[in-house]
């Protein structure tokens, strides 16, 4: 993974999204994540802001990590964009999909502003929700979904057609259901031209699957 990356992170509640991010991505040995010339936006809500594992992460980053809020107004939007154009090194922000949610309209423009425009300013974007479905233009420029398990059986369906037309998104489907079998276990699906075979792994980040074995 990259800084700049676009991730969507998707899945039920409790199924250990928060975890896989603080401890897979951006505290995990090596992570590009994990150094002090990045800076890390929290776009979350409050209550979720004392959780232990974003202090644990606020406490043990190299990088930078800053809460900020989700903009209520033009202003308030132009104010954080700026904030992104003042800083001379990499970036992320992450947005909740619970916070955004009472805030639609404006949390979906902030959103979708940083997928088209955030890499021109060293900006990556990771967003947590329910269903990779939720928002079209997010899922079209998505680089990396990372999807666990989710009542939502369908919204994966749709991308896995996507994904993977030749079979339907069947393999797809089957991959998924292999790696989010296990505890706390999801698929990552590498979308970015150049990723080959190693296109479709599971939660250990090692395990490819190969569909070009029948």
């Amino acid at each position: 993974l990259r800084v700049t990356d676009k991730i969507q992170i998707t899945g039920g509640a409790g199924m250990g999204k928060t975890h896989m991010l603080v401890n897979d991505i951006f505290l995990a040995k090596g992570s590009p994540y994990n150094s002090s010339g990045v800076r890390i936006y929290l776009c979350i809500n409050d209550v979720s802001r004392d959780q232990p594992l974003y202090q644990k992460l606020k406490k043990e980053s190299k990088a930078d990590v800053k809460f900020v809020k989700l903009p209520e107004d033009e202003e308030q939007e132009k104010q954080l964009f700026d904030m992104f154009k003042s800083h001379d090194g990499d970036q992320v922000i992450v947005f909740d999909d619970q916070l955004v949610e009472g805030k639609r309209s404006v949390g979906k423009r902030v959103i979708e502003r940083v997928f088209i425009a955030g890499r021109h300013m060293g900006l990556g974007v990771i967003l947590i929700e329910q269903s990779p479905m939720t928002n079209r233009l997010a899922r079209l420029n998505t680089d990396v979904f990372i999807m666990f398990d989710t009542s939502m059986a369908s919204g994966v369906a749709h991308l896995a057609r996507e994904l993977h037309p030749e079979s339907k998104g069947k393999r797809v489907m089957q991959c998924f259901r292999q790696s989010t079998g296990k505890r706390h276990g999801y698929l990552i699906v590498d979308a970015r031209a150049g990723a080959g075979e190693r296109r479709f792994r599971d939660s250990s980040f090692n395990n490819v699957y190969d569909f070009s074995i029948a």
